[in-house]
């Protein structure tokens, strides 16, 4: 079995993706048909016998040849080359997600939409023709669903509906996980920056918690819509928007993220982005923010999955989601602390941050989101 400290040597705050070469094979098959050969005899019924000449004996025809038919079906692909296509698009959907928008914009745009329909293709075969394995259909429905999003985000035609009706789909199946998993990111994609009227927003907000009352989609998107308040500047809003989420929420083990957001905006401790502007060192935080936003949720390894990440004030946090339960992790948090604070110190990007008084926060959770361990690099 892997360890974590082992998948742990690919974690960093700048994400460096590997593009990988897909090559597909196709092959095809064809009959040729004979064509039957038409004999016919001319003959005069005024010659006379004498005239007539011996009559040709009739030349055999043979039956025409039937074509052969070949029967023409996809073969399915095996399980783990399905699983690969679906990483291989993942990974290289994120890093073309992350590249420059203004430099060939076209062919930028043209990878990512072949990339993402790989990607969608493989998911859907395997939830298709692999039904069995619980497992595996509902990473699937997760890929599927990460794939139609990204699309979705970058505005390329057809995903949103897409993302719509795949979300409605999942809903209907066994896999609920994935099913508020869909909901939420068309929640976003419908109502997160949408300009719509808050009442709106904040009743598609409650659908989406009553739908999925233990999801912990819920309080995120609670507070993302909270932030999005605050830099419009409305604070009033936002302070409202959380109080619903308290009051929605009840008992939920993600509301200590709001509770502690409402404490920051009573203390004045929440500032908007356009009175950061002149920072220059806060414009460094908000722009590695915004490289890696995009991409999220992003898989690192076969155990990790970052889920989120924030810009605070002199200070960058990084969650992620492990594959593991808290008697292994706890085994293993030793080893992930000083690896991961060892390649934050050693790594460029990194590096400069720290020296620039930035700290790193590292926040780890259960699949469930049961919170693991947190710690934070800064300079030494």
């Amino acid at each position: 079995m892997m360890t974590y400290s082992k998948s742990a040597r690919t974690f960093g705050p700048l994400l460096c993706l590997f593009s990988l070469a897909l090559s597909l094979s196709l092959t095809g098959c064809g009959a040729d048909s004979a064509t039957p050969l038409d004999a016919s005899v001319d003959e005069n019924p005024e010659a006379t016998a004498a005239e007539k000449k011996p009559e040709a004996k009739p030349q055999e025809v043979k039956p025409a040849e039937t074509p052969k038919v070949t029967e023409q079906t996809q073969s399915i692909r095996p399980l783990e080359e399905l699983t690969n296509a679906i990483e291989v698009a993942l990974t290289d959907s994120a890093s073309t997600s992350l590249s420059d928008r203004n430099r060939d914009s076209v062919a930028r745009v043209a990878s990512l939409r072949r990339q993402i329909n790989l990607g969608i293709e493989a998911a859907t075969d395997l939830i298709n023709h692999y039904p069995d394995d619980q497992e595996a259909v509902a990473n699937a429905w997760r890929a599927r669903l990460t794939l139609l999003y990204r699309g979705a985000r970058e505005e390329l035609d057809g995903f949103a509906e897409q993302l719509d009706e795949a979300a409605a789909e999942v809903a209907a199946s066994p896999h609920q996980e994935a099913a508020e998993y869909g909901s939420g990111l068309a929640f976003g994609v419908q109502h997160l920056h949408s300009g719509k009227p808050v009442h709106e927003v904040v009743a598609e907000l409650t659908r989406h918690t009553k739908t999925f009352p233990n999801g912990k989609s819920s309080a995120r998107l609670f507070l993302a819509y909270a932030k999005e308040l605050v830099e419009k500047n409305q604070k009033a809003d936002a302070s409202s928007v959380c109080q619903v989420a308290l009051w929605q929420l009840h008992d939920h083990p993600e509301l200590v993220h709001i509770r502690r957001y409402i404490d920051q905006m009573e203390k004045g401790e929440i500032r908007r982005v356009a009175t950061r502007k002149r920072d220059i060192i806060q414009k460094i935080i908000e722009n590695q923010v915004a490289q890696i936003k995009n991409s999220l949720p992003l898989q690192i390894d076969e155990l990790t999955i970052l889920f989120e990440i924030e810009a605070e004030y002199r200070l960058v946090i990084y969650k992620y989601s492990v594959a593991l339960d808290l008697t292994e992790f706890r085994s293993e948090q030793r080893k992930i602390e000083e690896e991961v604070s060892r390649k934050a110190r050693s790594t460029a990007v990194s590096k400069e941050m720290l020296d620039k008084g930035i700290r790193l926060k590292y926040m780890y959770f259960g699949k469930d989101g049961t919170p693991y361990h947190n710690f934070i690099v800064q300079k030494l």
